[in-house]
């Protein structure tokens, strides 16, 4: 809190009211906007939150990266077909279901049935579902 204070309290031409930090340029304070730092207090800031330091961000996201590798659920599931990797279930589910995606298996699928009427064999489009991803390991993922 005393760091947001004396942040506003310095000079500055340009500040981030959320953050609680002054920039001596535009540059700079747009970049600021760009950070993951400050959506996350804007998000706060919506949820009636106060803002968090850029010390007690840092932490934070240090922390979850920690528990993740603890868990091991550094890579919840994989889509083969897009050759994307997701960090959640629900990421993965949106993807799933996304114009893009359901675009892509179409292709896939147009490309088997191309090859197969040549007399080759085409490789099956495989989405790897989440709970598969634990017993897959990332060279059988790139093989499929």
């Amino acid at each position: 809190e005393r760091e947001r204070e004396r942040a506003m309290s310095m000079p500055h031409q340009f500040t981030c009211i959320t953050c609680g930090v002054g920039f001596r340029s535009g540059d700079d304070q747009r970049s600021h906007y760009k950070t993951d730092w400050h959506r996350y207090n804007l998000k706060r800031k919506v949820a009636g939150m106060p803002a968090v330091t850029a010390e007690g961000f840092r932490d934070r996201v240090l922390a979850q990266q920690a528990e993740l590798t603890k868990k091991g659920q550094s890579e919840t599931a994989v889509c083969t077909v897009c050759a994307k990797k997701f960090s959640s279930t629900n990421a993965y589910q949106n993807h799933v279901n996304s114009k893009r995606h359901k675009e892509a298996v179409s292709k896939a699928d147009k490309d088997s049935k191309k090859k197969e009427s040549c007399g080759e064999s085409a490789p099956e489009s495989v989405v790897t579902a989440p709970e598969d991803v634990a017993s897959a390991s990332p060279a059988a993922a790139a093989a499929a």
